[in-house]
């Protein structure tokens, strides 16, 4: 969805209201609408992302404010804390219930990545949240997270949930750098 930061938007482009309305209608509407913000640096890209980010909170939905995406995995990480943040103060036993899905999807692969590497499973868990190991996860692993995820947070009284992914290049950039292809485990999930 082109968007100008005019008010008024241009010929072909919405304006930042019109883009933001548009994506709350979708999710409102249990549809997952896809896309990004771009722009030159300074443009205000993570400006109108908070913006975003703050009218679908006031419209109802959960949103996962901008975050600095570097690994895919983060993608679950961000919601995962966000979202368990959002229903904790409406029905802490909601939060649990997020917490056995994040387990659900992130330890099983633990397990297996111990197993595979010969490693106690609670040391790589413990690399996990520092960061020196990155889960593999499958796009079924995500889309399993998501799908359950919405389910508790409507539940919770919410009409969906957003994310805001941010300064996804340094997710793409180092990945591009070791000859790694991020697009491809990006574009599977999409």
């Amino acid at each position: 969805m082109p968007i100008n930061r005019a008010a008024g938007g241009r010929e072909g482009a919405l304006s930042v209201v019109d883009y933001e309305q548009k994506v709350i209608r979708a999710v409102k509407s249990e549809r997952a609408p896809l896309g990004y913000l771009t722009g030159e640096y300074g443009y205000g890209k993570t400006s109108t992302a908070l913006h975003v980010w703050q009218s679908a909170e006031e419209a109802n939905l959960v949103a996962v404010p901008p975050f600095q995406m570097l690994h895919l995995a983060d993608l679950i990480t961000a919601a995962h804390g966000w979202l368990r943040y959002r229903l904790t103060a409406r029905n802490p036993k909601l939060a649990l219930e997020l917490d056995e899905l994040h387990q659900q999807v992130t330890g099983q692969n633990l397990e297996e990545e111990a197993r595979a590497k010969r490693v106690n499973a609670e040391t790589l868990r413990e690399w996990v949240e520092r960061g020196r190991f990155i889960l593999d996860l499958q796009p079924a692993d995500f889309i399993r997270f998501f799908h359950r995820a919405t389910e508790i947070v409507q539940r919770g009284g919410f009409d969906g949930w957003l994310m805001l992914p941010d300064e996804i290049q340094q997710y793409i950039g180092p990945a591009m750098l070791r000859s790694d292809d991020p697009i491809a485990p990006m574009f599977n999930l999409t």
